[in-house]
């Protein structure tokens, strides 16, 4: 592949496209719930690759409330914040990073863990973490030792094992398996990135 040629590995067609479908993600499974999260950072923040993904911690996860001049007043919102990536730290040749406080946002428009609603999906994870837990993706308690804290809630994940590239490729190939996509073992995440901006320049900023 060339440099300035487009990778076509990397990009879905538009029966792909319309395969991609968080609500077929089943939340009471950790590992499922981890999928959803996985490929909602890729359509609604255009996360690049695993790097991002494996780094993610909760302090760069916000929280707060649409205000009132705002097309989505009154409704909760998360997003993220502080993201590096290539094109986003600071260099010897770049001395400021750009603002992503307000541009990688997602209201909770239905709070139905069934449903596709992405701001929702982060709320119900975080309720997941372990005490103590930074990076937001860490190994899965396995259900038949999963223990119960003294708020009532199970302890889906272990707070001192975050997972790496390897794992966080396999949990999107087999989330890709889920939702139906075709060759779900050569999936890259890479092409979720180019889903959002397709959708962002197609939809005219409403997306």
């Amino acid at each position: 592949m060339g440099y300035g040629k487009l990778d076509a590995s990397k990009r879905l067609d538009e029966t792909e496209k319309e395969k991609i479908d968080l609500s077929c993600f089943d939340e009471k499974d950790a590992r499922q719930h981890q999928m959803k999260l996985l490929f909602g950072c890729g359509i609604y923040f255009g996360f690049r690759g695993k790097d991002e993904h494996v780094f993610l911690e909760t302090n760069n996860i916000t929280h707060g409330t649409f205000p009132s001049n705002h097309p989505f007043s009154g409704h909760e919102w998360y997003g993220v914040e502080n993201i590096t990536d290539k094109t986003h730290k600071l260099s010897i040749h770049k001395d400021r990073v750009r603002d992503t406080k307000n541009c990688m946002r997602v209201p909770i428009m239905d709070d139905d863990p069934t449903s596709s609603d992405f701001g929702g999906c982060i709320k119900r994870f975080l309720e997941k973490l372990a005490p103590g837990q930074t990076r937001i993706y860490c190994k899965v308690v396995p259900e038949n030792v999963q223990s119960v804290d003294k708020s009532g809630q199970s302890e889906c994940f272990y707070a001192n094992q975050p997972v790496g590239k390897n794992l966080i490729s396999n949990l999107f190939k087999e989330g890709a398996g889920i939702l139906g996509l075709p060759n779900p073992e050569k999936f890259s995440p890479h092409c979720l990135r180019s889903y959002m901006v397709t959708k962002l320049a197609n939809g005219k900023g409403k997306y």
